[in-house]
């Protein structure tokens, strides 16, 4: 039952991080959309390096307390930073 639970907590978080970084990408840079759709091409390095940088735009506007920790909506944001780079 706990290896359930934990499946669908991870979908639900993925779900959740996809969600994020399209509603980021179109906000802040909706010409990169067409990279978000087209999954099957793999993104080349500066791809994904302009993709980090609008997410670590958006990470340090909206994803940061005053403290410099980052929010749950930060933690997000920080972890779709470290997928793309993996991309």
């Amino acid at each position: 039952m706990g290896n359930q639970r934990s499946r669908e907590w991870a979908k639900t978080r993925e779900a959740e991080a996809q969600q994020v970084l399209r509603d980021v990408i179109e906000r802040r840079h909706p010409d990169l959309l067409r990279l978000l759709i087209d999954r099957a091409r793999v993104l080349t390095t500066d791809e994904r390096l302009l993709i980090q940088s609008v997410l670590c735009d958006e990470l340090t506007s909206n994803g940061l307390e005053k403290s410099g920790e980052p929010t749950g909506y930060g933690l997000i944001i920080e972890d779709l930073i470290d997928l793309v780079g993996t991309l």
